[in-house]
């Protein structure tokens, strides 16, 4: 997968114990006071991986707001964000924009799978 190479790229060792679903989902994360948009490229029952123009620094608190699959609800998660980069796709041809891996520290409302299934990239 070619964010797990542009992960090792930078330093990140994969340490996940949940298996990840590739998705495609707009979103929107806070931290502080700032509502910020990002996309969802991948989804476990543990964490999420955000590409975003401004992703956070490592141990922020996050939480993330994404629609719910086959509803016109949406969830808020919270998180902390255990990696990011701000690699462009000017500097690694592996990697598609800065981004941010996020764990969540609250329970995932909705299975991952089904998420990614709603959600498939296009």
């Amino acid at each position: 997968m070619q964010e797990t190479r542009a992960a090792e790229q930078i330093g990140f060792v994969d340490k996940r114990n949940s298996q990840r679903f590739e998705c495609w989902s707009s979103l929107q994360f806070h931290h502080n006071t700032a509502w910020e948009r990002g996309i969802a490229t991948d989804i476990s029952d543990t964490g999420i991986h955000i590409v975003t123009l401004h992703p956070l620094e490592e141990g922020s608190k996050v939480k993330v707001c994404f629609d719910e699959p086959g509803t016109f609800g949406s969830r808020t998660l919270v998180g902390k964000v255990r990696w990011k980069s701000e690699l462009s796709p000017f500097e690694s041809k592996n990697w598609i924009a800065p981004s941010m891996g996020i764990e969540f520290t609250s329970k995932l409302p909705v299975d991952a799978s089904a998420f990614a299934k709603q959600n498939k990239p296009q």
